[in-house]
């Protein structure tokens, strides 16, 4: 999964794309708020939802198999929500650099002047429970993290 260069848009459309690959049904991140409040994130039946609100359709089923996740510095916002859902699956390591760290969710408000104000509200968490916020480290830090995932096939 190559998100090198990911630098954000919509994270439902990513999700739906990969679903098949986060592993079957169930909660796959979340959006945490200051006081500690969840907005999960999840699949069912290659549906990704935010919370009770189905986002889109993606692709069923399940593939197995290891899965190496590329990042880097412009690597940001919903790439970075795409790297997340993948945390804590036995058979993915991520390689790399860190990246942006704008792995927060966002409110905007359209203001009386025509411009939008966009506010972080809540954190990114993966599916341990572990809270972000800030850059994502690579399990394996690299300047070539293509080749040193191939290598380790």
């Amino acid at each position: 999964m190559d998100l090198r260069g990911n630098g954000g848009g919509s994270m439902w459309p990513m999700l739906a794309a990969v679903a098949p690959l986060l592993r079957g049904d169930g909660e796959i991140g979340a959006f945490v708020d200051r006081d500690g409040g969840r907005i999960p994130w999840t699949v069912t039946k290659g549906v990704v939802a935010g919370g009770r609100s189905p986002q889109l359709l993606g692709g069923a089923g399940r593939r197995e198999g290891p899965v190496s996740v590329l990042t880097d510095g412009h690597t940001a916002s919903s790439g970075e929500a795409v790297a997340v859902a993948f945390r804590g699956l036995p058979d993915v390591r991520s390689y790399g650099a860190a990246t942006l760290g704008l792995s927060t969710g966002i409110e905007t408000a359209q203001l009386p002047d025509g411009l939008v104000l966009s506010v972080a509200t809540s954190r990114f968490a993966d599916r341990t429970g572990e809270v972000y916020g800030g850059p994502l480290t690579p399990d394996v830090p690299s300047e070539d993290p293509l080749s040193m995932a191939l290598w380790d096939l």
